[in-house]
């Protein structure tokens, strides 16, 4: 019958019916857990005819204890260790059963097992050492334990893998991760890659050309923050802003060098596109070049020196692989002489420096890149060598002053809202919906003659409801669910003989509910959405209902100089004044306090009056309030009428390609 004994350490030894033949080597995380905890299992094994007893299961326990004897960090509680000892003729069965029957502990027991500890007082460093693990991998298991609770129950059920988990983790922020991931309506863009460039999409990774440019230990120097992903080597630069001062800086120094050097303006240019280079004309180069490093001039004599002596060499004294050999050296000398020659500048004559100019910009690499012998836009060279034309170009002070404007990511979050309005407008009017349906057939039918009004029409529909990107306003989603209803209502067999028995106006209202199911307004653009706007300027809907300032935290997403235009705009110059130095978390706060309740909203949600209403809301702002004046009890029913009428007019008469006319027309006046 089986019993426990403790059996000296040294008179264990691995049975060779033991089931485990391959791995169980390493140990030292198990030797670790056991000179802490100590042997929470015992072994089990038979006995041998020569006095000492063999492991039937446990053997990687009876290895980590051999190590930790060897180590001399053996508890002497555990110098004679428990085992159970089995007849050996079920000794095997008892190996293959602890081997195969045992369930290995799902991941993510191990990260809230960790996080339980550290939750506990200790250390990373004591549960480092506890589980002989390193301390970056424990604080990544602290990192995945922090993930928002949904995604760790979603990766426990094998509905998320490891690596879109630790994508997540990059940021503490439950909202943003939700948003990362629900913001991705297809399965294919939650890849770890594309969950990661959500999150950091505001940040600078470290390997782009501005941060590669300015540097990170500068960066750093300067008061940046870095963020780190703890799951590989990538790391971003929290403050876009300040990158791009430190990148200007670093230009302007080198544009400095240059004025200096006798050229006429030099202007530093932190994104150059080839549209912008295209503007302003580039003069002939001179042939006369100059190297930056005066080693240069000798290797190129080297390079041609060699060349000429492979070009002299007789090819048919040479065996095959002499041949390769000798035609890769001439390659890899003519790529090198290339890259020199490309380093080279031109020596341009003074004339032409006190007349021309130079751009300055960071190339792909983060190395800065010279465009010299530049003439201003709407200049150009005479036959006579004169220059001739008026420059357009702002001067090099303008370009260092130019004011920040809203990210791509910000304006494509923004656009989100209106979308969902819009598409709750279209909710609620089935006439529009039905005019804007027209007017996409009508687009399809003849894409060059109509716009884009916003419709997509497609087999698969955009629920804003599940836009997790923005944090729709509940009456907006109520108005957009409410509509959507009525799709229930189809039968799935039979859909066309049930179509045909409804009416016509029950007809409309599911049109309706389709157009609004497949709706979609959003863009990044600086323009805006023009079916967006078209809805938007026919109903006249107020985004300030919808939407404010601390939506989506819209105030800690843009730079500080447009938080306290905001506020100018909205409470004047003085309420302003209260945000000059604040740190950013203060000034976000006090931002929002001032901007509530003034029905301030950025440039991509405003519609066709909102410009009359802001202006008297910063002239409310700045003069003191005045004594009210009695009011009457009731308005002219007569005016009310036709305020009513003239109000209502174009929502019931306007289609949607009128609604562009109106939105023109009122931008117009405006």
């Amino acid at each position: 019958m089986a019993n426990i004994q403790h059996i000296p350490l040294a008179q264990l030894r691995i049975s060779p019916r033991n089931a485990r033949k391959t791995g169980g080597q390493a140990i030292d995380e198990l030797a670790a857990s056991i000179a802490a905890e100590g042997l929470l299992q015992n072994l089990v094994v038979t006995a041998a005819n020569d006095g000492l007893y063999e492991v039937e299961a446990g053997g990687r326990r009876l290895r980590a204890l051999q190590l930790l004897d060897q180590d001399g960090r053996l508890p002497e509680a555990l110098a004679a260790v428990p085992c159970q000892v089995v007849p050996a003729d079920v000794a095997g069965e008892a190996s293959l059963a602890e081997n195969t029957i045992r369930e290995a502990m799902h991941p993510a027991d191990q990260f809230e097992a960790f996080k339980a500890l550290v939750d506990a007082g200790r250390s990373i460093t004591e549960v480092a050492a506890r589980f002989g693990v390193t301390e970056i991998f424990v604080r990544q298991r602290l990192r995945l334990a922090r993930v928002r609770p949904e995604f760790l129950q979603m990766y426990r059920d094998d509905e998320m893998n490891l690596e879109q988990l630790q994508a997540l983790a990059t940021t503490d922020n439950h909202e943003l991760q939700r948003q990362a991931w629900y913001s991705a309506l297809d399965p294919w863009n939650r890849g770890a890659r594309s969950l990661r460039e959500f999150i950091m999409r505001e940040k600078v990774p470290s390997n782009s050309r501005l941060a590669r440019f300015v540097g990170i230990e500068a960066y750093r120097a300067a008061g940046g923050e870095v963020v780190q992903d703890l799951f590989s080597t990538q790391a971003w630069l929290a403050d876009p802003a300040l990158v791009d001062k430190l990148a200007m800086d670093k230009l302007e120094a080198e544009a400095e060098k240059l004025r200096a050097a006798g050229w006429s303006w030099a202007e530093p240019v932190l994104d150059l596109s080839y549209d912008v280079k295209a503007q302003y004309p580039q003069l002939p180069q001179p042939d006369d070049r100059e190297y930056s490093d005066p080693a240069h001039a000798e290797r190129i004599e080297a390079i041609d020196a060699r060349l000429r002596e492979i070009d002299a060499i007789d090819d048919s004294t040479l065996s095959a692989g002499e041949r390769e050999d000798l035609d890769a050296e001439y390659d890899n000398l003519t790529i090198e002489r290339d890259e020199i020659e490309d380093s080279a500048r031109a020596v341009w004559p003074a004339s032409i420096k006190a007349v021309a100019g130079v751009l300055l910009t960071v190339g792909h690499g983060g190395t800065l890149e010279i465009c010299d012998g530049r003439l201003r836009p709407g200049q150009s060279v005479a036959k006579s060598g004169k220059i001739k034309g008026d420059p357009q170009a702002p001067s090099a002070a303008d370009a260092r002053t130019r004011k920040p404007d809203l990210s791509e990511a910000v304006r494509r979050t923004l656009s989100v809202h209106r979308s969902a309005a819009a598409a709750a407008q279209l909710a609620k009017d089935p006439t529009l919906a039905h005019c804007v349906l027209l007017e996409q057939m009508l687009n399809s039918h003849c894409l060059d003659r109509f716009g884009n009004n916003g419709l997509s029409l497609s087999l698969a529909g955009v629920n804003h409801l599940q836009d997790g990107s923005a944090e729709i306003h509940e009456a907006l989603r109520a108005a957009i669910a409410a509509r959507l209803q009525i799709i229930d209502q189809v039968p799935k067999k039979g859909t066309l003989q049930f179509l045909l028995q409804q009416t016509d106006a029950w007809r409309l209202e599911l049109q309706a509910a389709l157009v609004v199911a497949h709706f979609n307004g959003t863009t990044g653009s600086e323009t805006g959405h023009e079916g967006v706007a078209a809805i938007h300027a026919v109903t006249g809907y107020n985004m300030a209902d919808h939407w404010n300032p601390t939506t989506d935290d819209f105030l800690g997403r843009i730079h500080a100089d447009l938080v306290a235009e905001a506020v100018i705009e909205a409470r004047g110059k003085e309420a302003a004044a209260q945000l000059r130095g604040l740190k950013k978390a203060d000034r976000v706060a006090t931002a929002a306090k001032l901007l509530a309740g003034t029905g301030w909203l950025p440039k991509p949600l405003r519609g066709p009056s909102y410009g009359k209403k802001a202006a008297a809301d910063v002239a409310k702002a700045e003069k003191p309030a005045k004594a009210a004046k009695p009011v009457k009890d009731k308005a002219p029913k007569k005016a009310t009428k036709a305020a009513a009428k003239k109000k209502i007019a174009p929502t019931r008469k306007a289609g949607a390609k009128g609604a562009k006319k109106t939105s023109k027309k009122k931008a117009t006046q405006a």
